[in-house]
């Protein structure tokens, strides 16, 4: 590992100072350990529930990746803290984190590398990794080295302390910031500072900033089915990191070789990009800041809202586990039938994720884990019709399959899939929506 070089006269080394200690995160030591404890210990309680659940448990071992939030750690250390709390099962064997978040100050083309060889926060100082970012530097085009980004950002450095609690004092990083790039521009970042098991990616990012928590709750719902999707895409009105967010989506996507530049644009279908890996992503919990730091894991109900019209700012984590032994990509499954009731929901409609074959809709593991929604204990799929408002048009679908309404109304605020589902979801000061992207939101 790259080691700090001794502070002389002459090579000294170049340390990024703490920027948001005091602002984001205590800056005294002990309070900052202090609160860390706390948010992980509450982090590993709901990790429990996770990895114990009897469907669909959380994979063995430290995730490979993980998006994590970063504002303020009142507001949303819990949320980030059931992702460190996974990452915990590495330590001793993870030496690395790349850190890869957005630019709030400073604007920049592509994905910008401090010049400095370490960062600093109250818990202590944690070398970067120079000798990868020189070896990124050379393989991937889009990489530059920008310290005005790094002086004042926020993003990656409210990172740092968690990840020296649950890896240790001599984990490395790689602080990344991921201004206007494209998707594969940012991916064929991560993919040259990938490594292997020393190595996981840390993505930085808040969801939707300063809408009434009703409406925050309902555009952060159909964020996270879209990530959890690998439907890119994210806009940046959406999730701030964004770009760092598109980044990884692209290389769960398109897989871990680089694409052949001639194979196609930068944002269009793949070239010759093929995967060394597989993965598996799954949301770990998600909150916004009106939350008081309660977070709803996957499966669970969001907690009651204080104040339906305080403006928020949304969050979530998700983690993402590699496969070796499986060569191919993370992607979107082919839709299958719900072996009870031998059609596709309402909630398939609007959702696009599918039964597994042999399950039925009163479990439906894969795709309540994929969205973090449940459906009612004992619900069945007998088909029950949609309760339209009296001032929508409800268009038909053939029989059996149940319709779905796709015009946005204000005052629409009930409406069931065939088992009840979707009536527990939709409500919102906007419209019509779902947990998902039917019909998208502008």
């Amino acid at each position: 590992m790259t080691q700090p070089k001794e502070q002389s006269n002459e090579g000294s080394t170049r340390i990024r100072p703490a920027a948001v200690a005091g602002a984001f995160y205590p800056a005294d030591r002990v309070a900052l350990q202090r609160m860390i404890d706390g948010q992980l210990d509450y982090g590993r309680e709901l990790v429990a529930k996770l990895a114990g659940a009897a469907a669909n448990p959380l994979p063995q071992g430290a995730p490979k990746a993980v998006i994590v939030p970063h504002a303020g750690y009142v507001y949303s250390g819990t949320t980030a803290a059931l992702a460190y709390a996974l990452l915990e099962r590495g330590r001793g064997r993870i030496t690395r984190a790349v850190i890869v978040g957005p630019t709030h100050r400073v604007a920049v083309r592509g994905v910008a590398a401090p010049s400095a060889d370490a960062f600093a926060t109250p818990l202590g100082v944690v070398s970067i990794d120079t000798d990868a970012e020189k070896r990124a530097l050379e393989q991937a085009p889009a990489l530059i080295v920008n310290d005005p980004t790094h002086a004042r950002e926020h993003a990656v450095e409210v990172q740092i302390p968690f990840l020296q609690t649950v890896l240790g004092p001599d984990i490395e990083i790689v602080p990344l910031n991921a201004g206007d790039a494209s998707p594969r521009e940012v991916g064929d970042v991560l993919r040259a500072l990938w490594g292997g098991p020393e190595t996981v990616i840390v993505i930085s990012s808040d969801l939707s900033h300063y809408h009434p928590q009703e409406y925050a709750r309902a555009l952060d719902d159909a964020t996270i089915d879209a990530i959890g999707r690998l439907d890119g895409p994210i806009r940046p009105n959406r999730a701030c990191g964004a770009y760092p967010v598109n980044g990884l989506l692209d290389v769960l996507t398109r897989g871990l070789a680089p694409a052949d530049p001639a194979g196609s644009s930068a944002d269009g279908p793949a070239g010759t990009a093929g995967a060394a890996s597989s993965f598996t992503m799954r949301l770990l919990g998600r909150s916004t800041s009106g939350d008081d730091g309660v977070v709803a894991i996957a499966g669970e109900e969001r907690p009651a809202m204080r104040n339906p019209d305080e403006a928020v700012v949304g969050y979530a984590s998700f983690a993402v586990w590699e496969d070796d032994d499986h060569p191919q990509s993370l992607r979107r499954q082919p839709p299958t039938l719900c072996a009870t009731c031998a059609m596709r929901t309402a909630m398939e409609q609007a959702t696009g994720l599918f039964h597994p074959a042999g399950t039925t809709c009163a479990v439906c593991a894969a795709m309540e884990q994929a969205t973090g929604l449940f459906h009612p204990a004992g619900a069945t799929c007998a088909p029950t019709p949609l309760m339209p408002s009296p001032t929508r048009t409800t268009p038909s679908l053939p029989t059996p399959m149940t319709s779905i309404p796709m015009t946005p109304t204000p005052t629409s605020r009930t409406a069931t899939c065939c088992c009840g589902w979707l009536g527990r979801r939709s409500a919102s000061i906007s419209g019509w929506m779902t947990v998902a992207r039917n019909p998208r939101i502008p």
